[in-house]
């Protein structure tokens, strides 16, 4: 993913989307991908194979999952804990398996 308006600054959008940047934060990049997905088959077949990847993505979430009362393969390890620290105080989290849930 693209940081806001950054992206045009640095290459185009169909550059982006070559590198295998799937989604570009707006700033008026479809202004420029359209008409070349247009024009051009190897730029829509990169949007479509981005598609596909945030696509896939969020048919692997657990909300998706949840929504749908489907089991999905969670890309997320069962043993998976992060640190987080807000005003200066640290707490630890561990993410639990989900009953149900499939976990890799």
């Amino acid at each position: 993913m693209s940081d806001w308006d950054n992206i045009q600054t640095m290459s185009t959008p169909q550059n982006s989307v070559y590198a295998g940047n799937d989604l570009i934060m707006p700033g008026g990049s479809q202004i420029l991908l359209e008409p070349a997905a247009n024009n051009s088959p190897q730029t829509l077949a990169a949007l479509q194979n981005a598609a596909k990847h945030v696509l896939t993505t969020i048919m692997n979430s657990d909300q998706f999952a949840n929504e749908s009362n489907v089991t999905v393969k969670s890309y997320t390890p069962s043993n998976l804990s992060t640190t987080l620290k807000i005003n200066g105080k640290t707490g630890k989290f561990f993410y639990k398996a989900i009953a149900g849930r499939q976990l890799s």
